[in-house]
């Protein structure tokens, strides 16, 4: 599944209606019904590389949220699509790729409505049904940020992989990787990021599945180690911001040598 970098803004504002009271012999009048109003504020249309490589075109709802995306690619497109509750939470996300298949990620969520369990269910290209490939579950600390998510893949019998957060003084988070085995977990990654202090434009309900994390501000530094090569990278990323602080560019540098880019555009109102 590609890689979703885009932000879901939800924001649900109800109007309150007065009506006049009932007079007698009247019929009681019909209950109003709450009005949406527009999202105010800024949405991310399109994600494009500098080299062309990729990019990714975004419609939203009338709350500020993505409904339908695009994602091109030099050789093929894949289509992701979002369903959500009342509450702003997403239900559902499904792609489909005609290279690749389809699939899709159904959500739920805890007591405390953070999301607590993600399926994806595939379906390859000619195979003609979906099966469950992998599901996570999360857990929380007490503020209510995630602590650690386990990954299950088939044949279901035993967690295959933990990341776990901690979350240091300095706004950085370290994010460890552990794999099964035989019954003991065995560190093999280690990853620790940094962050700015504006906008970000990506969904961060999305990126729970991936390898990246994101939080409502932008990572400006990564520093990953793979503990069993010994191989360690470091990224240093840079943006540009509009007037509204989200980033409209942005400019990688692994190893100390420029990786490339990407930029952003939105519609603001």
């Amino acid at each position: 599944m590609k890689k979703v970098n885009a932000l879901v803004l939800g924001l649900a504002v109800l109007l309150a209606f007065s009506c006049e009271k009932e007079k007698k012999d009247d019929p009681a009048p019909e209950t109003p019904q709450p009005a949406e109003a527009t999202f105010k504020g800024c949405i991310l249309t399109q994600d494009s590389s500098f080299s062309g490589s990729y990019k990714i075109n975004y419609k939203h709802n009338a709350k500020g949220q993505i409904t339908e995306l695009k994602y091109f690619t030099r050789t093929d497109t894949t289509t992701e699509q979002f369903t959500y509750k009342p509450d702003g939470n997403i239900v559902t996300f499904s792609y489909s790729n005609p290279q690749e298949g389809a699939g899709y990620l159904s959500y739920q969520y805890n007591a405390n409505n953070l999301i607590s369990r993600i399926d994806i269910n595939n379906q390859p290209k000619g195979s003609g049904q979906f099966a469950l490939d992998l599901y996570m579950l999360f857990t929380y600390d007490s503020l209510q940020r995630v602590k650690q998510r386990t990954s299950f893949y088939p044949p279901f019998t035993t967690w295959s992989y933990q990341d776990r957060y901690t979350y240091l003084p300095t706004g950085n988070i370290v994010v460890k990787r552990y794999t099964d085995g035989n019954g003991i977990p065995m560190l093999t990654n280690t990853t620790e990021y940094g962050f700015d202090t504006k906008k970000n434009p990506t969904p961060t309900q999305l990126t729970l599945i991936g390898d990246e994390l994101y939080t409502s501000h932008n990572t400006t530094y990564k520093r990953s180690v793979h503990h069993t090569t010994n191989v360690t990278n470091e990224f240093f990323i840079t943006y540009q911001y509009n007037a509204d602080d989200y980033p409209v560019n942005r400019t990688v540098v692994r190893n100390n040598y420029p990786t490339g880019g990407n930029a952003y555009k939105y519609h603001c109102q």
